[in-house]
């Protein structure tokens, strides 16, 4: 695991109605913002940002592609010198990504 987040604890439940219309669209907003419905609904209720944080899977992402530079530096020599510098960009960009979260 990259980070250590914290988890809570949530035991208090509370019921709305909806319409049918009104479930769906909502669902549809929470989908778009890769949330569950009740993150999503909380954080419009109280003025949070509805973005999640995709901080973990972008470092994922850019370590697998450094991953592929390297196997490809391996197997063909003919473009050292471009291999490297992607793999250097690769690295500097993962090191510029604030390795924080923040609970919102």
């Amino acid at each position: 695991m990259l980070f250590k987040t914290k988890e809570i604890t949530k035991a208090k439940r509370y019921e709305i109605r909806l319409t049918d219309k009104e479930k769906v669209e909502l669902q549809k907003r929470a989908d778009a913002s890769n949330l569950h419905l009740s993150e999503y609904l909380i954080r419009c209720g109280l003025g949070r940002p509805i973005s999640k944080s995709n901080t973990s899977e972008l470092i994922v992402e850019l370590i697998r592609l450094g991953r592929q530079q390297k196997e490809l530096h391996a197997v063909d020599h003919k473009y050292e010198n471009q291999y490297l510098e992607i793999l250097k960009a690769i690295v500097d960009a993962i090191k510029n990504i604030p390795h924080r979260f923040t609970s919102q």
